[in-house]
């Protein structure tokens, strides 16, 4: 089922082997992202096609000039929908990260216990909503399919996830690093997060403290764990340090999507992990939290205002 041979080398599961035996399945999934916070999946029921059709429309909205994209950027939304160019900030830093990004929000749809707007149609990219929305919704099929082992593996049914993230929202960001871009190390607030990331740049701090370059082999997708997920195990699931550094001359584009509980749901321990002790309360993080447990919409709002407490400053700037 897995392939784990040393530390360095990051695990890969054949999701179809869960509908096979679901009890071994769950059992080793969530020992690998207890033991390294990142796997490998392939046969993931993604269509080549959708996700290559949905990278190909963003890599023509980034060829676009600055004066063109930042017209679908949206400060006032904390910059969680449309554009934004250099004003991420990893807690602890005190440059941003040197990359753009778009981020593709929940549509009309879906219901989404949710105050961000829809993603705005790209005037200049008519098809540009309709590849990216193709996208977004087989990457919110694909996050409720691998739910169901992480539950399993927490203690709980297989179906625990689906009231608590079925109105969730969730966040599809297509980035463009520029060559000598990067993302500074850091780990995600989300529940759960998925990488479209074939090209090399990204780099993983394993448990034993050693950075392991990773890159996803043709048709596999990367997963990690969040913030929320290591919330919700006590540590358990402990998230991964990652960043990205672009080494080579030529840009690198990704995807990635972030998966998160719906906006009324308590983040909180559930009963396998009361009594884990993880190092939760350790945690930077956690420390930064007003309370716990935690309403997630007050959670996220808490999270966000870490990463983007620059974002005036940013925001002149790329006017500028």
């Amino acid at each position: 089922m897995s392939n784990i041979s040393s530390l360095d080398t990051i695990p890969v599961f054949d999701l179809n082997d869960y509908a096979r035996d679901k009890e071994k399945f769950a059992e080793e999934f969530g020992q690998a992202f207890h033991d390294y916070g990142f796997v490998r999946l392939k046969n993931h029921g993604i269509p080549e096609d959708t996700l290559q059709a949905a990278e190909d429309v963003t890599r023509r909205f980034f060829q676009l000039q600055d004066i063109q994209k930042v017209k679908y950027s949206f400060p006032e939304h904390d910059f969680q929908v449309g554009f934004t160019k250099n004003n991420e900030m990893a807690n602890g830093q005190t440059e941003a990260d040197l990359k753009e990004y778009f981020m593709v929000c929940r549509d009309h749809r879906r219901n989404a216990d949710s105050e961000t707007p829809e993603t705005p149609a790209i005037n200049e990219l008519p098809d540009f909503q309709d590849k990216t929305y193709d996208l977004y919704y087989a990457f919110n099929d694909l996050v409720a399919r691998v739910l169901q082992p992480l539950a399993l593996h927490m203690g709980e049914d297989e179906n625990w996830f689906a009231k608590r993230n079925d109105k969730s929202e969730d966040m599809m960001r297509m980035i463009h690093y520029p060559s000598g871009g990067n993302a500074s190390s850091h780990t995600d607030m989300s529940l759960l997060t998925i990488l479209r990331a074939e090209q090399p740049g990204l780099f993983v701090t394993a448990r034993n403290g050693q950075e392991l370059p990773v890159v996803a082999k043709e048709g596999e997708l990367i997963l990690n764990g969040g913030k929320a997920l290591a919330g919700l195990t006590n540590n358990y699931f402990k998230p991964s340090y990652h960043r990205v550094e672009v080494i080579s001359d030529k840009p690198r584009q990704t995807i990635v999507y972030f998966s998160h509980l719906n906006a009324n749901t308590m983040l909180d321990t559930v009963e396998k992990f009361r009594d884990y002790d993880g190092g939760l309360e350790q945690e930077s993080w956690y420390q930064r939290l007003s309370t716990f447990p935690i309403n997630y919409r007050q959670y996220s709002i808490e999270r966000l205002a870490k990463n983007f407490a620059h974002k005036q400053k940013a925001t002149s700037k790329e006017a500028a």
